[in-house]
């Protein structure tokens, strides 16, 4: 833990030593001052007053108490301090009333600090950070409670029983100062959407709140019991040094129990501290049952205790931490200010109607069904606990229905029909779209109006759509339309359309077409010919289809492509060879769709070479997808080979493939693919798992190398703490985010694909986050919640937040990855030259390039070169258009804008950025101001890193933008200065 953490860690104990003592002390000084002014008929009332006055008052100041200011606390804490001493002055004239009133009062004021205390505790660290520590805090809770009581017994026999208000005084004193020095953790969460949500809407709460307030009616009777017995037999005094005993019972019991609290929670889950914890009470009631004696009930009555201050007050503070952060504190302090004292005030509604006429065999039948009913809530708050904090992630409501609704199109007709009419050519193709999927038992009137629509875009989006319908009952006017058509692709679409629905019109005018110079009639005669067409049509077809492919007019090549589309000849793999590296993107495009229909191996190669051409990598991936041949080995032996470049489209198409033997390639890849293609690996293989379930061969070999994974991270976490160099230690912790989300993701594709991919955004490294972040611990619970064997959940959290212990290692023992390796062993270079580890370096304090993963870096440091300039030298002139980005090393420049300096250019920053992102001729002029040392990256190898690796968009728009900001803010001050000198 960080510094601030451990000084929140002792200050936070402080204030739950502190609250819980004095409620220990206050409790059993307030039992003995009861006792001794009244008699014990009137205990129910008791319970009824005492819970009544803390839940009216508490209630009362939850707002004040859950909210985030410690003024109001503080506030509340002094006027109790005052109070108090006000006590202390009028006991010197001792009397019933000031007994009634202050026995109340001590009552209200220890549910008050106790309510308070959980609340700062929860709100002063994060989630799993709390979650490690409370059970922590319970423990150090149980050890100063014994030593408390002890010194309130000893106290007692020496000073009397006021000891205890003097203690209890020095201990809210304590509380207050320690309160004043905590510091809140500044956690950054969205405010709920819907203000009006509230506690009771969330079930996890609902079923927390009950199970708390049953154990508390529980707690009343067996209270009432051994106080009634106690009445019957001991003096005020020995009632006193009893209540004592009993808490230093409770006290120590708590803390043996509380040894174990974390590794049950870690081991069988949060269900299995209330499940426990309600077994061995019910075990515990059954002597109680039969022998209703004063030590069967009070050992009864201390197994309650003891269980409730351990076990179950760490799992309800555990479970409320699932809430969002604005509900969270407050319903820590209703919990215990209102739920408790009302289920208390309703067990003792129940005492005083079954007080004067029965004997105890009522309370037990009461409890015995209550603690029924709390074995059935222990067992759904896991089940709450889980989608509560799915819930806080996906910022949605979990209880709210999911409609599957039927998409009634009847009801959208008028829309249709609007849309269809309008104007706008835009709301007539959404319109389009719409109708599209209707599939209305005729062609509606307004799509056949369409025909004739000025816009050629509207055109072909209406022909496209009348496919999707039956015959056509205006042939004739198609016909027609198809002579006055003169746009080349709505005459393609119009042409396919009469092919699809009336091949005889095609087919007689087969020799015309064929002949024809309009390469969209020559594409349809060519498919029709082909499908439908004599021998000689055939044979005419084929030359036809030649001389269009290998013709100099664009739209001949690319109406070839679109007749290959849709025709099954031989096997032209040549021809296909060449137009998939046709200068015009539309030929290739049409060109790599017309290979979904081959059976070849060169051609699944001539697609994997296509796959680094950026124009058209997208279309190749989907043709290697849908190709009638299993590609997968032939991807696996590339991806075992293949540069850095083309590693995300190659895995991205082995892990969508549903073939025979897809996924016994990915088994054999997950062991041996290279660092950087493992992470994306992993990332698709939880994609994939998401579309269709896995093979249990697969789930094998990924779970078996897990270890490795965890290994891996648990490697790269202690030569980060080892490493002293900053530029090193950032590899290594952009080394350990990859690690991190390879991990997250084949633990996704174990357990519960869906539901983690959802959010895995949230559970980037905490590295990543520039600040603290509620809704990436949530999501880590979440992720902890659905492992199931707790056994690997706690050895990957081990590794993921870094708690495992390592000695010092050589790393030589372990096999690290080649850039891991030359980074680790690397040293300085004395002299002005700079090797590629260097040059690494110095790009990652660029913004743009912090986040590159190394392996893309490295080829972009390869060919960075090394340039010194002089003073006065012109880098860039106005009207120039270079193909050069430099990086200043040392040194600096000036930007100029018609002869005004625009700013200046320092060490890191990059010069000619701006002109190659905007393509125009450079309307900047940059002179260098001293003489500098820079990076010189030419604008193709920089092209290639933003198609490699298109994140970095993202970091580019952050760095113009903070550039242009600091322009518009040297601007405004400039214009405001030489406006302030002429006023």
């Amino acid at each position: 833990m960080d510094d601030k953490d451990k000084t929140n860690f002792y200050l936070v104990s402080v204030v739950l030593i502190t609250a819980v003592g004095m409620s220990i002390l206050l409790s059993s000084y307030s039992t003995a001052l009861y006792l001794g002014n009244f008699s014990r008929s009137t205990l129910p009332y008791y319970f009824i007053v005492s819970g009544l006055l803390s839940a009216l008052i508490v209630g009362g100041l939850v707002r004040f108490l859950s909210s985030a200011n410690k003024a109001p606390i503080l506030i509340i804490q002094v006027s109790s301090m005052v109070l108090v001493l006000v006590y202390l002055i009028f006991n010197l004239w001792p009397s019933k009333l000031l007994a009634l009133i202050y026995t109340f009062l001590f009552i209200t004021l220890l549910t008050i600090y106790n309510a308070t205390s959980w609340n700062i505790a929860a709100a002063s660290f994060e989630l799993r950070v709390f979650k490690s520590f409370a059970n922590r805090f319970l423990v150090l809770i149980s050890v100063s409670s014994i030593l408390i009581s002890i010194l309130a017994y000893i106290g007692i026999d020496i000073l009397g029983q006021e000891f205890l208000i003097y203690f209890a005084l020095l201990l809210m004193a304590v509380n207050c100062i320690a309160v004043k020095k905590i510091q809140p953790q500044q956690t950054h969460f969205k405010e709920p959407t819907d203000k009006s949500i509230s506690l009771k809407t969330y079930p996890l709460f609902v079923s927390v709140a009950s199970f708390l307030a049953l154990i508390n009616i529980i707690s009343v009777f067996a209270n009432y019991q051994m106080l009634f017995r106690l009445s019957q037999t001991l003096d005020t005094t020995q009632v006193t040094k009893f209540m004592t005993v009993f808490y230093l019972f409770m006290e120590g019991g708590s803390f043996l129990i509380q040894l174990y609290g974390k590794r049950i929670l870690e081991s069988f889950g949060i269900s299995a501290l209330f499940l426990l914890s309600t077994g061995v009470i019910l075990i515990s009631f059954i002597p109680s049952i039969f022998y209703p004696y004063l030590y069967t009930i009070t050992f009864f009555n201390l197994i309650i205790l003891i269980f409730y201050t351990s076990l179950i007050s760490f799992g309800w503070q555990v479970a409320l931490n699932a809430l969002p952060f604005s509900l969270k504190k407050r319903g820590q302090i209703f919990i215990q200010a209102v739920t408790n004292n009302m289920a208390k005030i309703a067990a003792s509604f129940i005492l005083l109607i079954f007080a004067y006429r029965y004997a105890f065999y009522s309370y037990q039948i009461l409890t015995g069904l209550f603690l029924a009913f709390m074995l059935i809530l222990s067992w759904k708050i896991k089940q709450f606990y889980g989608e509560t904090l799915l819930s806080n992630i996906k910022e949605k409501r979990f209880y709210l229905p999911i409609f599957n609704e039927e998409n009634d199109y009847h009801f959208l007709a008028n829309q249709v029909k609007n849309l269809l009419s309008s104007k706008d050519p835009i709301k007539i193709k959404v319109g389009l779209s719409i109708l599209r999927w209707a599939n209305p038992n005729q062609v509606t009137q307004e799509l056949i109006t369409l025909f004739d629509y000025p816009d050629p875009s509207v055109r072909i989006k209406a022909y496209k759509t009348s496919r999707y319908f039956g015959k056509l009952p205006i042939d004739n006017k198609i016909m027609q339309q198809l002579q006055k058509e003169t746009d080349q692709e709505a005459t393609w679409q119009l042409l396919y359309l009469i092919f699809r629905k009336y091949q005889e019109r095609i087919i007689e005018k087969l020799d015309e077409y064929l002949h024809s110079s309009n390469p969209p009639y020559q594409a349809i005669a060519i498919i029709t010919a082909i499908n439908y067409g004599e021998l000689h049509h055939v044979s005419h077809a084929i030359k036809v289809l030649d001389t269009m492919a290998n013709s100099p007019n664009e739209d001949a090549r690319f109406f070839a492509v679109m007749a290959l589309n849709h025709i099954d000849i031989g096997n032209p793999v040549e021809l296909i060879k060449k137009l998939t590296n046709d200068p015009s993107y539309k030929v290739a495009k049409q060109a790599i769709k017309a290979t979904h229909h081959t059976k070849d191996k060169r051609i699944v190669r001539l697609l994997i070479a296509q796959l680094d051409k950026p124009r058209v990598s997208y279309d190749a991936m989907q043709s290697l997808i849908k190709i009638k041949i299993d590609v997968a080995p032939l991807i696996l032996r590339t991806c075992l080979t293949v540069n850095v470049h083309r590693y995300k489209p190659l895995i991205r198409v082995l892990c969508r493939l549903n073939t025979t033997t897809t996924e016994r390639c990915l088994g054999r890849l997950i062991t041996r693919a290279p660092f950087l293609f493992s992470v994306e690996l992993s990332k698709q293989i939880a994609l994939r798992a998401t579309r269709f379930p896995l093979s249990s061969q697969l789930k094998c070999n990924i779970s078996s190398h897990l270890n490795c994974v965890v290994n891996e991270l648990n490697i790269f976490n202690f030569l980060f703490k080892k490493e002293d160099n900053l530029a090193k230690k950032h590899e290594l912790m952009l080394r350990k985010q990859l690690i991190e989300k390879k991990l997250i993701c084949y633990l996704a594709t174990l357990i519960q694909p869906k539901s983690i991919m959802e959010i895995l955004p949230k559970l980037s490294s905490k590295q990543e986050l520039q600040h603290s972040n509620s809704e990436h611990d949530i999501a880590l619970e979440y992720l902890d919640w659905l492992i199931e064997d707790r056994g690997l959940a706690k050895k990957v959290f081990a590794a993921i937040e870094d708690k495992l212990r390592m000695n010092d290692l050589d790393i030589s023992q372990f096999e690290l990855d080649c850039w891991s390796k030359k980074m680790l062993y690397h040293q300085a270079s004395e002299d002005n030259t700079m090797d590629t580890v260097d040059k690494v370096f110095a790009l990652r304090k660029v913004p743009i390039y912090s986040h590159v993963p190394a392996e893309l870096l490295i080829s972009v440091a390869e060919e960075c070169h090394l340039v010194e300039f002089p003073k006065g030298k012109k880098l860039i002139e106005i009207g120039d258009y270079p193909d050069k980005i430099y990086m200043i090393l040392s040194g600096s420049a000036t930007i100029l804008y018609h002869g005004k300096i625009e700013r200046y250019a320092k060490e890191n920053d990059l010069i000619g950025l701006f002109i190659i992102l905007s393509e125009h001729n450079s309307p900047l002029e940059v002179i260098v101001n001293e003489d500098s040392t820079m990076l010189e990256l030419s604008r193709n190898v920089f092209e290639q890193l933003t198609n490699d690796y298109p994140d970095i968009l993202k970091e580019i728009a952050k760095y113009i933008v903070n550039i242009y900001f600091n322009v518009v803010e040297k601007n405004i001050q400039t214009d405001s200065t030489v406006l302030s000198k002429v006023l």
